[in-house]
């Protein structure tokens, strides 16, 4: 089926948009370079299936952005969507007030661009963020632009966010950790963005993702909290200060047997 690329074993399904229709694409979709939609498997018949709605969505929307841009008077001036017949209307063009070209923007529409380097920069200023803490928000949000097509965060909507989650969650590269930390550092931006004016509105404030069950490194056991005790006493004062941290296993240890030869030989690192 055309439109589908296979990305890291998944497909997915991207229609490239012309540079002149792009600014008439449709909400979520304005200004996009491509359309795209991972389909969260490698089955090939299955990703088949599933392409069929998203493929015909995105010929829609081109489609709608094609009309537009033939017969820009025919729309009003408000929305992008036809408000009456080019021959019913009673203002001719030159006679209204306001431009009826669909470019127009919403009077609560924001225009100005607003790079992501840019609030970047402010945000780090403004927080003091240390070097690395800069880096990651770069990375993170260099990622996301990509995704995008574009580097405007004004242009960015709920869905563009939504999908982008969505995204990295089917495409498998990341663990869950990393998507949770990606999606942090986007919604500080945005906030310090949408706090500060830059932007009108937030829309990773409703974004949601739980880690799930991240695989955690298995504690101690009670006999190898026993052993770690027993040799940072012998080690002293190298490393008896991990008993400070235990007081409880402390006193449980002076209630436990003096260790035998067997025990007290283990390796614990540089106390042994």
């Amino acid at each position: 089926m055309p439109f589908l690329q296979i990305i890291n074993g998944k497909y997915r399904v991207r229609i490239v948009v012309p540079p002149e229709l792009r600014p008439y694409l449709p909400p979520p979709h304005t200004g996009k370079a491509n359309l795209t939609r991972a389909l969260g498997t490698g089955n090939q018949r299955e990703a088949n299936r599933l392409a069929v709605a998203w493929i015909a969505d995105f010929q829609a929307a081109i489609t709608s952005a094609a009309s537009i841009t033939e017969n820009p008077h025919g729309y009003d001036w408000i929305t992008r969507y036809r408000a009456h017949h080019r021959g019913q209307n009673r203002f001719p063009p030159e006679a209204r007030f306001y431009s009826p070209h669909p470019a127009l923007a919403l009077p609560e529409t924001q225009t100005k661009p607003v790079p992501f380097d840019r609030i970047i920069l402010l945000w780090a200023k403004q927080t003091n963020a240390p070097k690395k803490g800069n880096q990651d928000m770069e990375a993170k949000c260099g990622r996301f632009a990509e995704w995008l097509g574009h580097d405007d965060m004004a242009r960015v909507g709920f869905e563009n966010c939504r999908d982008y989650r969505d995204a990295m969650i089917d495409e498998g590269d990341l663990s869950s950790g990393s998507i949770l930390n990606h999606l942090k550092l986007l919604k500080a931006l945005y906030t310090y963005a949408f706090d500060n004016e830059h932007i009108t509105t937030n829309p990773m404030a409703r974004i949601k993702y739980s880690a799930g069950d991240r695989k955690e490194r298995d504690d101690f056991t009670r006999e190898e909290r026993k052993l770690i005790l027993i040799k940072a006493r012998k080690a002293e004062p190298h490393v008896y200060w991990i008993t400070g941290f235990a007081p409880s296993l402390e006193r449980e240890l002076q209630r436990w047997p003096t260790p035998t030869p067997s025990t007290s030989s283990v390796s614990m690192g540089s106390g042994s």
